[in-house]
């Protein structure tokens, strides 16, 4: 597999659950979607150098250049760029809006057991 093909499929995880965070949250204001450039031709205006691409074409504002992301292609990463170059400003309920009530837990709940836990196989001093 060409290198380019594995960031491509490397990629889709994180933004098919950054699709569902953003629904989860309901931050309507906020429209996603993907574009086919292998069975579409992408509009002169937008200009991309490298694939996959993250491009915002703000509400309030369509004029070029679009912001396009440049960040590190994690779920948390792209949610707060996002929220930064929006133009319908959208806040999140907490600072962990990549986390699931249930991914939040954990960790917590992980931790509390591995503190409570003693080990059995080292001898006492």
């Amino acid at each position: 597999m060409a290198f380019s093909a594995q960031i491509t499929k490397d990629f889709w995880p994180y933004w098919r659950k950054t699709v569902e965070r953003f629904g989860q949250l309901e931050i309507t204001s906020l429209k996603l979607g993907q574009y086919d450039v292998y069975r579409n031709q992408l509009p002169e205006t937008v200009e991309i150098e490298s694939m996959p691409a993250l491009v915002m074409f703000p509400a309030k504002d369509k004029t070029t250049p679009y912001k396009r992301f440049h960040g590190k292609a994690k779920v948390r990463p792209i949610m707060l760029w996002a929220q930064e170059v929006a133009s319908l400003a959208f806040d999140f309920p907490n600072d962990t809006p990549h986390l699931d009530d249930e991914q939040r837990e954990y960790p917590l709940q992980h931790t509390a057991t591995r503190a409570h836990t003693r080990r059995t196989d080292v001898p006492s001093q």
